[in-house]
C-alpha cells in the first residue's frame, strides 16, 4: 500500500472479488474490498456527506442545498486566495462552491468552511433534442486511455466523461440511443442524454484535479470535493506528480472526497504524509493511491472510510479498489 505507510493487522477474508480488509494505525479502521467496503460507523467527530432531503424526506434538488456559488461573500477564486497567502499561513475558503483547479505552490493550510465544496465540473444548459436523445451543445476533450479494463465491461474504464442530473450521476453506456437515467458520449464529443433534460440542474465533469499539491509542508483541511475526470493512476487531489517533484508533509483530513474517475486521492513520493478522517466514496479506479518512490517513508493513513470504489470497469486483478 506504497512505501513507508503504517499499516497494522493486514488481514485476508474470504469472498468473492478478492476482498481485502486492512486495519490502518491509530484510533480507527479503514475496510478495502475489491470495488467497495463494508460500510462502518464514522469515528466521533467524522466528517460525512449525507444526501440531502427535503421535509418530505425525498432527496432535494442541488439548486436547493448547493453552497452560493458566486455572488455576495465568495472570492473571485481559491487560487487568487492560495496565490495571494504567504507562506505558512492558513487559507480560508468560505462556504461557497468553486469549479476550479487549485494549485497550491507554497506551504499553507488550506481549511474549508462548512460547506465549501469544489467541484470538477460545470452547469450544461444548452441542450437540443433529437430523434436519439437530447445532445449537448457543448463537448467533452477525449479520455486518457490508461489503465486495464475488466472483461465484460466493453472498456468502459477508458471512458472519463461524468454526467450528474440533480446530484444523482447518470450510466454511461454504449452506442447512440441512451434510456431513461444513462448518458452516450458520441464520437464528436457530444454528450447525448437519455431523458428531458428541461427543469433539472445537469452538471458535466470537465476538469481532472481539483487541487495539485506541489510543495511541502501542505495541509487540506475539511473540504468536499467531487466529479473529476482525473485518469487512472492519479487523483483528483494530486500530491507531486503531473511533473512536479515529489514533496513532503502533506496533511488531508476531515475531508469528503468522492466521483472521480480515476483515484480520489494521489500521493506520489515523498515523506512524511498523513490521510486521516476521510471519507472517499465512488473513486472510479481507487479511493486512495499511493506511489512509493526511493526514500519515501512515515506515511499515516488513518480513521478514514473508504468505499463503493473500483466503479468505472478497472480490472482489479491489474489496480484498482479502496487503496494500493
Amino acid at each position: 500500500a506504497g512505501a513507508g505507510t503504517r499499516l497494522t493487522r493486514p488481514r485476508w477474508l474470504a469472498g468473492a472479488a478478492a476482498r481485502v480488509a486492512v486495519w490502518v494505525a491509530l484510533l480507527g479502521a479503514v475496510m478495502v474490498l475489491a470495488g467497495s467496503l463494508l460500510e462502518l460507523p464514522a469515528p466521533p467527530g467524522h466528517l460525512t456527506a449525507a444526501r440531502p432531503t427535503n421535509a418530505a424526506g425525498a432527496s432535494a434538488s442541488p439548486a436547493a442545498t448547493d453552497p452560493p456559488e458566486g455572488g455576495a461573500g465568495c472570492p473571485a477564486s481559491l487560487q487568487a486566495l492560495v496565490d495571494a497567502a504567504a507562506p505558512g499561513s492558513v487559507v480560508t475558503a468560505p462556504a461557497c462552491l468553486y469549479r476550479e483547479t487549485v494549485v497550491i505552490d507554497r506551504p499553507l493550510t488550506l481549511r474549508a468552511e462548512p460547506g465549501a465544496e469544489i467541484r470538477g465540473s460545470e452547469r450544461w444548459t444548452s441542450w437540443t433534442q433529437t430523434d436519439a436523445g437530447w445532445d449537448s451543445g457543448l463537448t467533452v476533450e477525449a479520455s486518457d486511455p490508461r489503465g486495464t479494463c475488466a472483461a465484460g465491461t466493453a472498456d468502459r474504464c477508458h471512458v472519463a466523461a461524468q454526467v450528474f442530473v440533480d446530484g444523482t450521476p447518470l450510466r454511461y453506456v454504449l452506442g447512440d440511443r441512451p434510456p431513461a437515467g444513462a448518458f452516450a458520449l458520441l464520437a464528436d464529443g457530444v454528450i447525448r442524454l437519455g431523458a428531458d433534460p428541461a427543469a433539472h440542474a445537469v452538471e458535466v465533469s470537465t476538469r481532472q484535479l481539483w487541487v495539485h499539491v506541489t510543495a511541502s509542508d501542505v495541509t487540506i483541511d475539511g473540504f468536499v470535493m467531487r466529479h473529476s475526470t482525473v485518469p487512472a493512476q492519479a487523483g483528483g487531489i494530486t500530491v507531486g506528480g503531473y511533473g512536479a517533484a515529489p514533496v513532503d508533509r502533506v496533511t488531508v483530513r476531515g475531508s469528503n472526497l468522492s466521483d472521480a474517475h480515476g483515484a480520489l486521492l494521489s500521493i506520489q513520493g515523498g515523506s512524511g504524509h498523513a490521510v486521516t478522517g476521510n471519507t472517499l466514496e465512488r473513486g472510479g479506479q481507487l479511493g486512495l493511491h499511493l506511489s512509493g518512490e526511493d526514500g519515501s517513508r512515515d506515511w499515516l493513513v488513518a480513521r478514514n472510510i473508504i468505499r463503493d470504489n473500483a466503479t468505472d470497469g478497472f480490472d482489479v486483478g491489474w489496480e484498482a479498489g479502496g487503496l494500493k
